[in-house]
């Protein structure tokens, strides 16, 4: 019979640790893809994440692939917890939002993010409500201040239309 390795003592005590955790948990690698969920995340939102199970976020939650793309280039920049609000579907169609908060980690040699959920709190709907308004107005932001540098651009070669006709008419 072979001897037990260290490591292997090291990963079921780090396994045991991760599943008494009290709250829904997910452990994310820096590409998207979920590495690890505890069981309360399993028992919350009805799925089981096994090691090298190859989901992604938009595989459980309804935001749109930019919106995680953009959560964990946030989260790998700080190791303080980051609030987001994910949406989620439900089975009669309604969705629902949670709030997440995540951070950096270390997963072996590798960057990661710890997702916690916070589930179903009536003082939590007003955060949420906030939130989203406040990512609803940063887009919109974004979104004019894009326009607005078009608009330029065009102005720019209007005026620059009007000087060659002035040229002309010079002539």
């Amino acid at each position: 019979m072979a001897a037990p390795h260290p490591e292997d003592s090291d990963e079921d005590a780090a396994l045991a640790i991760w599943g008494s955790i009290p709250e829904p948990i997910l452990l994310i690698a820096a590409d998207g893809f979920v590495l690890r969920g505890n069981d309360r995340f399993a028992s919350a939102f009805g799925h089981v994440i096994r090691p090298k199970s190859e989901k992604k976020l938009t595989d459980i939650f309804s935001n749109s692939t930019e919106f995680f793309q953009q959560a964990l280039r946030d989260w790998l920049g700080t190791r303080e917890p980051l609030p987001k609000i994910f949406q989620q579907s439900g089975q009669n169609g309604v969705s629902t939002s949670l709030r997440v908060e995540g951070w950096r980690t270390q997963y072996g040699d590798r960057a990661a993010v710890i997702l916690r959920f916070f589930q179903g709190n009536p003082s939590i709907d007003r955060f949420i409500e906030l939130t989203t308004l406040v990512d609803t107005l940063n887009n919109e932001c974004a979104r004019r201040a894009r326009i607005e540098d078009e608009l330029r651009s065009l102005l720019g070669q209007l005026n620059a239309v009007n000087n060659m006709r002035d040229l002309i008419m010079a002539q």
